[in-house]
C-alpha cells in the first residue's frame, strides 16, 4: 500500500452518511404492500389493510398517471369508438342524453376497486 492510501485509509471513517430528515423514506410500492398480505401480523392476522393500502398506491402510480382525461363521457365514448376499442353497432341504438345520462349515473355510484387483485387484473 502506498503512503497516500495509508494516509487515505487511516483517515477515513466508517460512519454511513445519514439521511436528512427533510427527505422522507420512499412509501412502499403496490406490489410491496400485495405481498405484505401473505405475511402474517405479530398477532397472527392477515394484513387487509396492506393490501387496501396496495390499491390506493396501484391507483396513484400506475393507473391515474396514464390515465387519459376528456372534458365529457361523450367525448371518451367517441374517442374508443373512433380507435376500435368498443364496436360502434353497440351504441348506435342510444341517444347521446340516454349515453351521457347512463355514465353520469355508473360514475355517481362512487366504485372504487376493494382489493388490489381486482384492480390490478381490471
Amino acid at each position: 500500500m502506498t503512503s497516500a492510501m495509508q494516509t487515505a485509509a487511516a483517515t477515513s471513517t466508517t460512519t454511513p452518511t445519514a439521511i436528512p430528515d427533510a427527505i422522507p423514506p420512499a412509501a412502499p410500492d403496490y406490489h410491496a404492500l400485495n405481498a405484505l398480505l401473505n405475511l402474517y401480523d405479530e398477532h397472527g392476522r392477515i394484513r387487509f389493510e396492506a393490501d387496501t393500502e396496495a390499491v390506493r398506491a396501484y391507483m396513484r402510480t400506475a393507473v391515474e398517471p396514464a390515465t387519459r382525461r376528456f372534458a365529457s363521457a361523450l367525448e371518451r365514448l367517441r374517442f374508443l369508438i373512433d380507435n376500435d376499442y368498443y364496436d360502434p353497432a353497440v351504441f348506435a341504438a342510444y341517444s347521446d342524453e340516454f349515453l351521457d345520462s347512463f355514465y353520469a349515473h355508473a360514475h355517481g355510484m362512487g366504485f372504487e376497486f376493494e382489493t388490489f387483485l381486482g384492480a390490478f387484473k381490471f
